[in-house]
């Protein structure tokens, strides 16, 4: 990308055309449980699927990949353990957030 001015003449004129920059931010999107009720398990049992929604959508030809996840990982403690981003992902051009309950 050239930075310095570039300038023409043509016929007793001058033109001076200056180059801009334009910055392209991630957009974000925020997941949410697509669970009513919160998630939970029994003790011994595998983690629920972790489902979600999104807002606002991705755009056209974009798509999540991976899986949200909880906190604490293969710990089977009884107790609430928060949801979290876990490997999921809508690449580069975005930035996930998540607001969850808890599992219990």
């Amino acid at each position: 990308m050239q930075t310095s001015p570039i300038a023409t003449t043509a016929s007793n004129t001058t033109s001076t055309i200056t180059p801009l920059a334009i910055t392209i931010i991630p957009d974000s999107i925020t997941s949410s449980s697509s669970s009513s009720e919160p998630f939970s398990k029994c003790y011994g049992q595998a983690d629920p699927i972790f489902t979600y929604r999104n807002t606002p959508a991705l755009f056209s030809g974009d798509t999540f990949l991976g899986a949200l996840d909880r906190s604490g990982g293969t710990d089977q403690t009884v107790g609430s353990y928060d949801i979290i981003l876990g490997n999921l992902t809508a690449g580069s051009n975005y930035t996930l957030s998540i607001t969850a309950s808890p599992v219990k």
